[in-house]
């Protein structure tokens, strides 16, 4: 007969008191509120188009990818499709074909608003039911517990929410979390007892295999487990079964190497489990940075442009974290703590990472149980009544919620964090060029060549063959170099197109400005004609030598003219819509008179946006470059400090209002400026060399010599920077 177990491991709970059950009531729906309020936002995902090709060709019968089917420039270099479960629920929730017209009707992404929001609250609902949530919503945890249970998941969901977007991690977050308590139960349990978990486990990880490629973390998580077990009974053997002797190792070796095999149970066999190692390993050799180009594999505290309060918020976290694993200690188990660590140091090295991050962080605190904190403050200190603590837990949880909401639905959130999602349905404002896809459509299946804010829009739209398509891991290191160089839009990047790919098309979607250069080299040179243009971005065509009368429909129109009439009809959009969507529009309509050289125009459709929302901080910031360049300095500084007061990680607004400075003559406060501009992106090289003149100027020399050794650490091999550098510290010895 098995003992009875432990006394210890008997804990005594606390009558339910139904007059306090509503504590628990509040604690949850508050933060499920916030996070549909977070997850209720327009279509602005890159990647998910490409999902929607490849599930509508998974239900044409087409079967699941394992090379580049859609690509003309390495069509047979191998892929692993992971997400063809989430595939098909993105086709059967997704829009049809295009709206016919002239590209201004957007696509109905309603049904993945549906998905994207359904998900969040399967998640949030997961996270707060489990960990004894039902105790704690009916009191039996005391009221504390639950009160101040919606303070952790409000500040997860300040980390979680940059990746609630229409993707399959979502689905990952959600086993997760299954995966994480599932085996802390697994080794709880004794080896005698029937193996339900295990069989759970293994089922989770074959669906989860079929969902996301972050599927092969259920190996890993499964190790850390059996690891971090017997540590864990040794150290606190009141929590151990009484069963259980030993450490976990075998039954963890048995449980890992089953989950392998369960990985291996997708469409993609063998192949499934070894791509992410291959994956990893692509660019390990490679000369190609793709961070300047892809945004989520740029480390989180050096995200260009955006995530001020989440980057803030994420260091907060982990000092907070920290504390609450000491306060905790005994409480929160071992694995949980080592899964916060590592998510924590995923997230200090790419953006991508800060959703499994957010998630970690909810899970430390909904682990710990009721009444959590070991230590109790000195009995000299106040404390407050025992009634009060519920109540002020409570009305932080609600002042932290009606201080948020309020932002989120006005999009007074999203622009201070840089992004361009906007509240409620629908798609960014000039997000996709729906006109040119419309037009590759209407004629024979090109090979073209667009930028990744373009490419997976028209691979689902056209049926064409495009030169890439944005997945890293599906292409050589060369393709991806030769993808830079035709980014740097000088004249190699124009052979490139028309010589050695010969492409059909160029399209451009213009929002981000990385490829500004590009188009306007395609505007200048007689080798390419306009074809389409739209404030989402421009599609080129190479120039046919043909008779103007048998053009074989291709539009002869001027390129400015055209650039004009698409401007116009774009700022003609910005009659509906919240303001901060009509702004949006006005700074793509300004964008496209830039292609056309009439800056007069262009100053008129950013101060119309501005009238929308004044405190827009991109508007502000391409205002302020225009008046910089009028040398109007006073009012673009005005600009880019209301930029910057709206989003603090501009630094391209910091440095161009410390030129501003210099210009009236305040070098002490344009070496402010700098600095500023500095701080937020250490490698920003003119911000160092500008810094220096400032600080040269402001009389402080050793300063500028600093700072000058900084901008030679960035361009170590600019003789002019080297000459400049020994004259500073000629003047400094002297």
């Amino acid at each position: 007969m098995p003992q009875p177990p432990d006394a210890r491991d008997v804990p005594t709970r606390p009558q339910r008191r139904p007059s306090l059950a509503w504590w628990g009531l509040l604690s949850l729906l508050i933060p499920v509120l916030t996070g549909l309020l977070l997850s209720w936002h327009s279509l602005g995902d890159l990647d998910i188009w490409f999902h929607l090709r490849a599930g509508r060709d998974l239900l044409d019968g087409q079967g699941v990818i394992s090379a580049n089917r859609f690509s003309f420039s390495e069509p047979d270099h191998p892929w692993v499709n992971h997400e063809w479960m989430f595939q098909v629920l993105t086709a059967l929730t997704g829009p049809g074909t295009l709206p016919p017209g002239d590209g201004l009707e957007s696509p109905d992404v309603t049904g993945w608003n549906l998905m994207r929001s359904a998900l969040t609250l399967l998640l949030l609902l997961t996270i707060l039911a489990g960990d004894k949530g039902v105790s704690r919503l009916l009191g039996r945890e005391g009221p504390s517990a639950a009160a101040w249970m919606g303070v952790p998941i409000l500040a997860g969901l300040l980390l979680l929410w940059p990746r609630l977007t229409i993707r399959p991690e979502l689905f990952s977050y959600l086993f997760f979390v299954l995966l994480v308590r599932w085996t802390e139960e697994f080794f709880r349990t004794a080896p005698s007892a029937p193996p339900r978990t295990a069989g759970r486990i293994l089922l989770l990880t074959v669906i989860w295999a079929q969902f996301h490629g972050f599927a092969s973390l259920a190996p890993l998580v499964l190790l850390l487990g059996g690891t971090m077990a017997p540590i864990q009974a040794r150290l606190f053997p009141g929590k151990r079964h009484p069963d259980q002797r030993g450490p976990g190792m075998g039954r963890a070796t048995a449980l890992v190497f089953l989950a392998l095999i369960a990985l291996i149970l997708t469409p993609n066999g063998w192949n499934g489990l070894l791509m992410p190692i291959r994956a990893l390993g692509q660019f390990s050799q490679s000369q190609v940075d793709l961070r300047s180009t892809i945004s989520e594999l740029v480390p989180l505290r050096e995200s260009p442009n955006s995530l001020c309060l989440t980057i803030t918020a994420f260091r907060v976290s982990l000092v907070w974290g920290l504390v609450w694993v000491i306060a905790t200690f005994g409480r929160v188990s071992l694995l949980r703590i080592l899964v916060f660590a590592l998510a924590a140091f995923a997230a200090w090295t790419n953006q991508r990472s800060i959703g499994i991050y957010g998630v970690a962080f909810m899970l430390l605190h909904t682990g710990a149980g009721g009444n959590p904190w070991r230590f109790s403050l000195p009995r000299k200190l106040p404390t407050l009544p025992a009634t009060l603590i519920p109540i002020f837990g409570l009305t932080v949880t609600l002042i932290t919620a009606g201080l948020f909401w309020p932002h989120i639905i006005n999009d007074d959130f999203y622009l201070g964090e840089g992004i361009g999602r906007r509240f409620g349905t629908g798609v960014n404002p000039a997000r996709y060029p729906l006109a040119a896809a419309e037009a590759m459509t209407s004629g024979e299946s090109p090979t073209y060549f667009a930028n990744l804010d373009a490419a997976a829009f028209l691979l689902a739209n056209t049926s064409g063959q495009i030169f890439i398509d944005g997945r890293t891991e599906a292409y050589s290191p060369d393709l991806w170099a030769k993808y830079l160089d035709i980014k740097r839009g000088d004249e190699k990047a124009l052979k490139l197109l028309a010589d050695k790919y010969r492409v059909d098309a160029v399209c451009l979607a213009t929002g981000g400005g990385s490829f500004d250069q590009l188009a306007i080299q395609l505007l200048n040179s007689s080798s390419w004609d306009l074809w389409t243009a739209e404030g989402a971005g421009l599609l080129f065509r190479p120039t046919k030598p043909t008779d103007k009368g048998d053009n074989d429909g291709y539009d002869q129109r001027n390129d400015h003219g055209t650039l004009l009439r698409a401007a116009a009809r774009t700022e003609a959009e910005a009659d509906r819509g919240s303001l901060a969507r009509k702004a949006d529009i006005c700074l793509a309509a300004g964008h496209l008179y830039m292609f056309a050289g009439d800056t007069e125009q262009r100053e008129i459709a950013f101060r119309r946006g501005l009238s929308f929302r004044p405190d827009h901080p991109t508007l502000n910031h391409n205002l302020g470059n225009l008046l910089l360049d009028s040398q109007h300095f006073h009012e673009a500084l005005l600009h880019f400090k209301l930029a910057l007061e709206k989003n603090g990680r501009l630094a391209g607004s910091a440095l161009n209002a410390g030129v501003c400075q210099m210009r009236l003559g305040n070098p002490d406060k344009a070496a402010g400026f700098f600095r500023r501009a500095a701080d937020i992106d250490p490698k920003r090289f003119e911000a160092w060399v500008n810094l220096s003149v400032a600080l040269q100027g402001s009389g402080d020399r050793s300063g500028a010599v600093r700072a000058l050794e900084k901008a030679l650490e960035l361009r170590p091999g600019d003789s002019r920077l080297q000459q400049r550098l020994r004259e500073l510290m000629g003047g400094t010895r002297n």
